[in-house]
């Protein structure tokens, strides 16, 4: 419409006789008109623009499961179960296994699915890598190079060549409505999992801070059966900690108004990715819990009995006081640590603040089968009262070992079908 027109509109609205009715149809067939337009915009957006949100979410959705697949892997890829079969995927013969579901939420797309399966690197014909039974073909094989296992799915070719590291991981993020799947976006990994007990954490005491001793307390530390604080003064740990009030240490020493606790020069403590034992907490349930006794369920392996991953535990605060308590599996503690009472540890702890022990255990019934990892170089190890009994246990520091995986990503991309 031109300005002269409009113009002329406000001259016959102005009109000191009164309003003519001539306008008023015109600009009301305007707005009809432009209504329409208007509609047929809106309609359009919509349509389109919560297919965009969709997408997007979807595919944050899908990184989020790819995330939690490699976070996760040790305990997804390379746990099996009593039999020697790989707990995930599950047994089988040339079947898909269903996916791993991370998070199936309700929300105001939507519900919001994120998933992933791992295709399990080894051909039907190859019998020396990991592969159960012997010969045959379970589902999701990576390596099969006879046929294709889930090119329908995922535009993921077979790899001809037999990898025994190399696990392929599909990662799916969904928005359904009502059943029908609106939004989908999938993501292709190519990673080397392997365990990482090549570069364990030695069995033992660390710490960065210092090593006290009051009243009657000490710390008598014992491992495959000899008392090591009282056999050999030269033994030493990863850290170069330990504590004894019997035998004189090679060098370095601290003398307490009571109780004499020598400590030997330090080197420096394993570093561990708290982040890791984080999600595997969550995962497992076990973030900041109560925890009461025999916590969480009586062992230090959550997968008993097949025993191949430990209970982990994460407290974002402390773990005190923890008095007349058995306790199982690693704990990650952020804060402090007040062990007292008729207590028991039965697995490894990993602390970043103070760690007080009131003994009274014996080499039978020791208060700690396991080991201590304690950060913060202002932070006590601290024995109070009578002397606390530590077994070193080997087999839980290789448990944790093998948890802890090693991944190379060769590659990420999204999948070309999801497209």
């Amino acid at each position: 419409m031109t300005t002269k027109s409009l113009k002329r509109f406000a001259e016959l609205l102005n009109r000191s006789e009164g309003i003519s009715i001539a306008p008023i149809i015109v600009i009301m067939v305007i707005m009809s008109v432009m209504g329409g337009v208007f509609t047929s915009i809106m309609g359009s957006w919509k349509v389109s623009a919560p297919l965009t949100v969709n997408s997007n979410k979807a595919f944050f959705l899908a990184e989020s499961a790819a995330m939690f697949a490699l976070q996760d892997a040790k305990y997804r890829f390379l746990s099996k179960d009593t039999s020697s079969c790989p707990d995930f995927p599950a047994c089988g013969s040339g079947t898909r296994s269903a996916p791993f579901v991370v998070s199936n939420v309700e929300s105001s797309f939507g519900t919001e699915t994120a998933e992933f399966w791992v295709e399990r690197p080894y051909p039907s014909a190859n019998t020396i890598v990991d592969e159960y039974p012997a010969g045959t073909d379970r589902g999701n094989n990576d390596d099969d190079d006879s046929g294709s296992d889930d090119d329908v799915y995922d535009d993921d070719l077979d790899d001809s060549v037999a990898n025994n590291t190399l696990y392929t991981i599909i990662a799916t993020g969904k928005i359904l409505r009502d059943g029908t799947t609106v939004a989908k976006r999938q993501i292709k990994i190519k990673a080397n999992v392997t365990d990482n007990s090549a570069s364990a954490v030695e069995p033992g005491i660390h710490t960065e801070g210092s090593i006290r001793g009051s009243g009657s307390g000490a710390f008598n530390v014992w491992q495959d059966g000899v008392d090591i604080t009282a056999v050999d003064s030269t033994v030493e740990f990863a850290s170069g900690t330990y504590a004894d009030s019997s035998a004189a240490p090679s060098d370095g020493s601290r003398t307490l108004p009571v109780q004499t606790i020598y400590q030997t020069p330090a080197d420096s403590v394993p570093t561990l990715d708290e982040e890791f034992f984080k999600i595997i907490a969550a995962d497992q349930g076990h973030y900041n819990p109560t925890v009461v006794d025999n916590y969480p369920n009586g062992s230090y392996y959550y997968d008993t009995p097949t025993n191949t991953m430990p209970n982990i535990t994460y407290i974002s605060g402390d773990l005190s006081p923890c008095n007349n308590k058995t306790i199982y599996g690693i704990y990650w503690v952020k804060g402090d640590i007040s062990l007292g009472g008729n207590w028991q540890v039965n697995g490894i702890i990993i602390c970043e603040g103070d760690v007080k022990m009131n003994g009274g255990g014996s080499v039978a019934d020791p208060n700690m089968d396991g080991g201590i990892i304690q950060y913060g170089n202002g932070n006590e190890l601290w024995a109070a009262g009578n002397p606390s009994i530590i077994q070193i246990n080997d087999i839980f520091f290789n448990a944790m070992n093998a948890t802890i995986p090693s991944i190379t990503i060769q590659s990420w991309q999204e999948a070309v079908s999801a497209n």
